[in-house]
C-alpha cells in the first residue's frame, strides 16, 4: 500500500496579523498547523479515522483552513470534485466554506477552468510511473528490504 499525505493546513490568528499589519502596527504572531491527510486511507485506519481528523480540525477552531483543492475548484459541485479530488478534501471544504482556500495547482495550461476528464490519465509522468510499478524485471530486482521498508511506511501511517 502507498499512502499519499495530503495537507491541510490551518492559519490561526492570520486575520489579526493581517489586520494589524495593514494598520501600521506590530504584527500578532501568526500560527499555522499543517496535519497530514491520508489520501483514502482514513476510511480503514484503525485510529486515524476521517472522524478523527474532522475533529482534529473542529477542535483547533482555525480562523482558515487550506486544503489541497485548486483555488477555482472551491465551491463547485460535489460530483465534480468527487471525481478530482480525495473525500477529505472534498469534506473540509463543504464543512468550512468561509474560511477555506484551496491550495493545490495542476499546472497552467488548465489554470482557471475545470480539470478536464482525462487530465490524470494523459500525465506523463503519471503514465511513467505505472509502467515502471509494473515493470516486472524492475520488481524483480528491488532489494527485499524495499518491502521491508515499504511495510514499515505503512505500519508508521
Amino acid at each position: 500500500m502507498r499512502a499519499v499525505l495530503h495537507w491541510i493546513i490551518l492559519a490561526t490568528a492570520l486575520s489579526a496579523t493581517l489586520i494589524t499589519a495593514a494598520q501600521g502596527a506590530e504584527p500578532a504572531q501568526t500560527e499555522v498547523i499543517v496535519i497530514s491527510a491520508l489520501h483514502g486511507a482514513h476510511k480503514n485506519h484503525a485510529s486515524y479515522d476521517y472522524d478523527t481528523l474532522f475533529s482534529l480540525v473542529e477542535f483547533l477552531n482555525a480562523d482558515f483552513i487550506g486544503v489541497e483543492l485548486r483555488p477555482e475548484d472551491i465551491g463547485r459541485e460535489r460530483e465534480y470534485l468527487s471525481s478530482k479530488y480525495p473525500y477529505e478534501m472534498i469534506e473540509l471544504a463543504t464543512r468550512y466554506p468561509e474560511t477555506v482556500f484551496g491550495v493545490d495547482w495542476l499546472g497552467s495550461s488548465i489554470e482557471g477552468g475545470p480539470i478536464p476528464e482525462e487530465y490524470f490519465a494523459n500525465l506523463e509522468v503519471l503514465k511513467l510511473s505505472a509502467v515502471l510499478n509494473d515493470d516486472q524485471a524492475q520488481n524483480a530486482s528491488k532489494p527485499a528490504e524495499i518491502a521491508v521498508l515499504q511495510e514499515q511506511q505503512s505500519q508508521l501511517v
